[in-house]
């Protein structure tokens, strides 16, 4: 008769993934570590590590210990199976990880390495995500987008938002979340049209063009207009009043 056990422990041995059991350690009624049961050879060649059984989750793994709250609340059945896209300090690689609870107190992981190829894509959309979070703190008003012309008079009638950071709710006094994908000028269709016709200048001379007018609450914005292309601008709008202030004070000095 067939051992299922043994030949479950038999294919987990001998699998290309790796596998951990882990039991928990808590003080408190909180989970603080996770102590290892049984590991795969897999696994202890991923983290680098041999005889880990009886250690610690953050003596084997100690640059991925952010993962103990998680696993600990799969094993204390607070949440049920999880399956986590992320990347591994200690590893050094993208892995894909489920983690799931054989029984009360316990926490068993099956982790993927993802291949060079998905490695480099994730890594591709981590720095991607990385700029655009810093374009989204930044103090100036951005706006990336199409022009969107006329199909008769080819005209410049709108700008179609490709991306948009949060601040230029603050220059244009806009709903960001309503632009991106849209036409600008068919959502505000009473906006200003100066910046529609300097976009339409920038694109069909292909040169950057700069100017200042007055914006919300009596501001004085620089925009800055570059083409990306013959179909594409790239707008900053920056808080200049500052600056206009200081100027004109000084020519008032100078002019008495």
């Amino acid at each position: 008769m067939i051992n299922r056990e043994h030949v479950a422990v038999n294919i987990l041995a001998n699998i290309q993934t790796a596998f951990g059991l882990y039991e928990v350690v808590s003080e408190d009624d909180r989970v603080v570590d996770l102590r290892m049961l049984w590991a795969n050879q897999f696994y202890c060649d991923a983290v680098k590590k041999q005889n880990i059984e009886g250690k610690l989750f953050s003596e084997i793994a100690p640059g991925d210990v952010s993962w103990i709250p998680m696993y600990g609340d799969v094993a204390m059945h607070k949440m049920g199976t999880q399956i986590v896209e992320s990347y591994s300090d200690e590893a050094q690689s993208f892995i894909h990880v489920q983690a799931y609870s054989p029984t009360y107190g316990q926490v068993a992981t099956i982790v993927q390495f993802r291949s060079k190829f998905v490695q480099s894509e994730y890594e591709k959309e981590y720095e991607e995500q990385k700029i655009r979070n810093m374009i989204n703190l930044m103090p100036e008003g951005i706006l990336f987008g199409e022009v969107v012309r006329d199909k008769y008079t080819r005209q410049v009638i709108d700008i179609k938002c490709l991306y948009v950071n949060q601040a230029l709710e603050i220059f244009e006094g806009v709903v960001v979340n309503s632009l991106k994908g849209k036409h600008f000028y068919q959502l505000y269709p009473d906006t200003n049209r100066l910046d529609l016709e300097r976009c339409a200048e920038a694109v069909d001379k292909k040169e950057r063009v700069v100017y200042e007018r007055s914006g919300t609450s009596g501001r004085t914005v620089e925009i800055s207009i570059t083409p990306q292309g013959e179909h594409q601008i790239f707008i900053i709008m920056r808080d200049v009043s500052t600056r206009v202030k200081l100027e004109n004070e000084i020519n008032k000095l100078k002019s008495r």
